[in-house]
């Protein structure tokens, strides 16, 4: 989470139970890669809140480690993950057809922009209270690829997982609106609130699945 320690590790601890919550409701193997996103957005937020710690304790080596850790999973994790996760669970044609070339999209843009970082070292400061990750000179092209790759919900047959998408779309334009240079952290503390949203789809699909077809 982008505003304080104390605000990351309250949040990971809370996504780190409800995502226990939402991998008990995963009626399939097949939803579990999408019921462990609130875990994985726990880890995520832990590591966070240790660059905070860095950042209190001017630990520059503290701050430097676990912002590239951060980074690995804002940067390259989520966009191949999330295609990946959809097109697990999804059983129309067409939109596995979508999904699967969103994978590719993600594992395009994740590479290029770890190949970028390779020459472009991460800064990470503290900009208006919020934590800042900046990249200089990240093509605008590589940051549409990410946004695309990690828009896969709004494709899924599911109406739980294109809410979800929907909603993660609407807080980027949020983040990038009022954070600009700051969106990536906020928009990923806002990506891991509203994955509460799959917990309402692990108990959409396990009671689909317990109801009897009609005779």
């Amino acid at each position: 989470m982008c505003f304080s320690a104390e605000a990351s590790f309250a949040a990971s601890a809370v996504l780190g139970a409800g995502g226990v919550w939402t991998l008990s409701l995963a009626p399939t193997p097949a939803e579990r890669p999408l019921a462990a996103i609130p875990v994985i957005f726990a880890v995520q937020q832990f590591f966070e809140g240790v660059v905070w710690v860095g950042v209190a304790h001017e630990q520059a080596t503290i701050v430097a480690v676990f912002s590239y850790v951060f980074s690995f999973f804002a940067l390259f994790l989520w966009p191949i993950y999330t295609p990946l996760a959809v097109l697990r669970v999804e059983s129309h044609p067409r939109r596995r057809r979508i999904l699967e070339a969103l994978v590719v999209v993600g594992i395009c843009a994740a590479v290029a922009i770890c190949g970028f970082m390779t020459h472009s070292p991460l800064e990470t400061h503290v900009m208006r209270g919020h934590l800042c990750y900046h990249l200089d000179g990240l093509p605008y092209e590589l940051i549409g690829l990410y946004f695309v790759a990690v828009s896969a919900p709004c494709f899924s047959s599911h109406g739980w997982l294109r809410a979800f998408g929907a909603a993660l779309m609407a807080a980027l334009a949020v983040s990038l609106g009022m954070y600009e240079i700051e969106f990536v952290s906020v928009w990923c503390f806002f990506a891991a609130v509203m994955s509460a949203l799959l917990l309402l789809h692990m108990n959409h699909v396990g009671k689909a699945l317990r109801t009897p077809a009609p005779a």
